[in-house]
């Protein structure tokens, strides 16, 4: 392979983004599957969709209202958080450290709302959030397998 081609990535990426967008609207209605895999596996592959309406993080936003199960709701966030990213949107990173801070949420959901807030932001988390995250990483052994 010569230096005078292109990146394969290069060139993927973008298209596998674009044929994600294209199909839309046939993956918003997966957000509402009854099975709880297929719900997190929706809102992973929308989260990469290009969103200029926010269409789709207004679809991950409902589908978080709506749902009941932790780890769901905690895929929803991190979608959530990575369409902002790409689509920046400041109401979404106040509302994703809401929920970070939400004592009603399970851990799982706080987790996923707290990565979520600091990947989009500069602001300093309250004193003692980090530490409160490593416990919770511990207590549940993520990242232990």
């Amino acid at each position: 392979m010569g230096n005078d081609r292109p990146y394969v990535a290069a060139q993927s990426v973008p298209a596998a983004r674009a044929a994600i967008t294209t199909d839309t609207p046939a993956l918003l209605p997966l957000l509402g599957d009854f099975d709880p895999g297929v719900r997190v596996d929706a809102a992973y592959v929308l989260a990469t969709a290009a969103d200029p309406n926010h269409t789709v993080r207004t679809a991950l936003a409902n589908g978080f209202a709506a749902e009941r199960d932790a780890m769901v709701r905690a895929a929803l966030l991190f979608a959530i958080a990575e369409i902002t990213r790409a689509h920046p949107h400041p109401a979404t990173v106040t509302w994703l450290r809401e929920r970070w801070y939400d004592r009603a949420e399970a851990p799982e959901v706080r987790l996923a709302a707290g990565i979520g807030w600091l990947c989009l932001t500069e602001q300093e988390a309250r004193a003692g959030s980090d530490r409160r995250v490593v416990e919770f990483c511990e207590r549940s052994q993520i990242g232990s397998q």
